[in-house]
């Protein structure tokens, strides 16, 4: 998961490259609600889609930092 944010990160950026962290932002934030919904659900459901979103939160947040250390790297 974390190579394909990067990925789309990446094909996004050389297009605008204003986009570049879009990807990942809207990564956590859906992650975020699906930890959420997950708690509603409750049971062993819930507690995959709990995990399934913690999991695309960590991506997403180490995709982030992956690519700012990139691209302060880059400018230097």
């Amino acid at each position: 998961m974390l190579i394909l944010l990067i990925l789309i990160s990446y094909l996004t950026s050389r297009r605008k490259p204003v986009l570049k962290s879009v990807v990942p932002l809207m990564s956590g934030l859906i992650s975020i609600i699906g930890i959420v919904v997950s708690l509603f659900i409750g049971a062993w459901t819930g507690m995959a889609i709990g995990i399934i979103s913690l999991t695309a939160l960590i991506a997403s947040l180490a995709s982030l930092i992956l690519i700012k250390v990139i691209e302060t790297i880059r400018k230097n």
